[in-house]
This record gives structure tokens, sequence and C-alpha cells, in this order.
């Protein structure tokens, strides 16, 4: 973003890729981080995996290329499972990040996409995704989280799944999807005969026990 700096809030058009830099006050020196925050936009930063940070192994710095490496700030905590997937999912290549502004609402907090092979990455589609990707135990997880589950989440999970394994291309196990189905096949089943479990109704002296839509009535 030619002449652009972050001396105001960036409002982005999609932020599904986004992620936002914290703790930018706590490595640049206060004389000098307005300054910064305004260049940031023209340089080049990089994302690491810090698994050795006693406060969080799953915390991803930023690194400044233009500045000698510096630590610049961190990849928010909310965010950092993004990272880490983008990172998984690249492995073999450097994810760069390319600082767009300012988050609304905060003073020293960045926003930035990721730059991966020199492309800036906003979306993210699931044929990006190699077929073999998702983790296995992934769906030993999902299958154990069946019992609690309401019925249309499961029904909305079906479908993105059978939707990954059909248009994707994507490894879903069929056992997966096999025990999906039955979970909702298993909750219609209850619902229903929930429904047309008998009850005893008392009307003026005459019992009458409703059973689906009709009424067996015994006079006293």
């Amino acid at each position: 973003m030619e002449g652009y700096t972050a001396s105001q809030p960036y409002q982005p058009k999609s932020i599904g890729m986004l992620l936002t830099i914290v703790g930018t006050r706590h490595h640049t020196a206060p004389e000098k981080l307005d300054d910064y925050l305004k260049e940031a936009p023209g340089h080049q930063m990089m994302l690491m995996a810090e698994p050795q940070n006693k406060y969080d192994p799953l915390a991803v710095k930023v690194l400044d290329c233009q500045d000698g490496m510096r630590l610049i700030g961190y990849i928010s905590s909310q965010e950092t499972r993004k990272a880490h997937f983008l990172m998984k999912l690249h492995h073999d290549t450097q994810i760069f990040l390319h600082v767009v502004g300012l988050l609304p609402g905060f003073n020293t907090s960045l926003m930035a996409y990721p730059v991966i092979n020199g492309e800036e990455l906003k979306l993210f589609k699931w044929s990006d995704i190699p077929k073999d990707f998702i983790p296995l135990d992934n769906f030993s997880k999902v299958v154990r989280s069946l019992d609690t589950m309401p019925t249309e989440k499961k029904e909305a999970l079906y479908y993105c799944l059978t939707y990954m394994r059909d248009k994707c291309t994507c490894i879903i196990p069929q056992q997966t999807l096999t025990a999906i189905l039955n979970s909702i096949e298993h909750d219609k089943y209850s619902l229903n005969a929930h429904a047309c479990a008998p009850t005893l109704k008392v009307d003026g002296g005459v019992n009458q026990v409703a059973l689906g839509n009709g009424f067996l009535t015994n006079n006293p």
C-alpha cells in the first residue's frame, strides 16, 4: 500500500487472514514508537514461532527484516492458531507480513496480511489445503464430541466435511461421516419417540390418553 502510513486506523475489506501484531510498545523505545508505527507499513516483517516462550508456548513473534531482525511484537494470542496453521501449511516457505495500519481503537497494535511467495494472502480457500493435511486425531475428537453437540450443528458439520471431501479432495475418514450421520438419525428418532409418547390428560372426569394425533377415551 504505497504512500500509506499507520497514523490512521486501517479499515479492512476482508479480515479472513488478517493478523494483529500486539506488544509493540514493549519492544520499541517510547520516544521512537510513534514514528516507528508510521513507518511500519513500509517494512518487511517475518513470522517466527517461539515454542520456548515461558508464558505461551504457542507464541508467534514478529521480526522487522529491515531493522536488523529486531523483535517488534507478537501475534495476538487470539490469532496464534491461525498463524501456526499458516506456518504448518507452508512449512517449506518463509512467511512474511505486509503491515497495513493500526488496529481500530488501539494506538499501538498493527494489522498485517501474510505474504507467501511474494503474494499477499487476504482470503483463505479450502482448495489451498493439501488433501492429506488435516490430522486424523481431529476427527476422533469430533466423534467424541457428538454426544453433546446440537443436531443442527451436526448437520452443518456433515455438510462441510462432505463438501471438503467432494469439492476440495480432502481426505475425510468415512467412519467419521458415518458416525455423524448415525448421531443425527439417533437425535431425530429420539425426538419423534418423545413426540409420540402417550400422555394422560384429565378433562371433565374423562381420562384421555393422547397418542399421536388421536385420543383413546376411557369413561370411568
